[in-house]
């Protein structure tokens, strides 16, 4: 995960970059209901340093979230990180990924009312009554 903390290296990619479908299916979303976008935020691997440059991006593709947390860099493996987005959820909130890691780590905490989806499976589209976070 360390070329995720090189902002160069980080520009140049997301200039090459597609969303993912889960990426998609958000930006799909958020056209159908607007108001979902003020209780989203994005949980990302990616350090702190270098959200300003996703912020823009997601922005650019359909995807204005304002609220981003970083929690990658040097030396951290992708469970270490897993854990760490976990213990960042909000008690009650929905939280949507596409990495059965980070999936697992957040069911962790499924007694304090988080619920956890990986995209893809059983994903509930009506209703959506809480927050979501949503990994990238």
């Amino acid at each position: 995960f360390s070329e995720f903390s090189d902002r160069d290296k980080v520009s140049e990619a997301l200039s090459k970059a597609t969303f993912t479908d889960l990426g998609q299916a958000l930006v799909d979303i958020v056209k159908l209901e607007p108001e979902l976008l003020s209780r989203m935020s994005i949980i990302t691997a990616r350090p702190k340093s270098t959200l300003d440059i996703n912020q823009k991006w997601l922005t650019s593709k359909g995807l204005p979230i304002s609220k981003l947390q970083g929690f990658g860099g040097p030396g951290l493996t992708a469970s270490e990180i897993a854990d760490l987005k976990a213990a960042a959820l909000e008690p009650g909130s929905l939280f949507v990924d596409d990495d059965p890691r980070n999936i697992a780590s957040a069911m962790k905490r499924s007694s304090e009312g988080i619920e956890s989806y990986q995209y893809g499976a059983n994903l509930p589209t009506e209703n959506i009554n809480t927050d979501i976070n949503i990994q990238c």
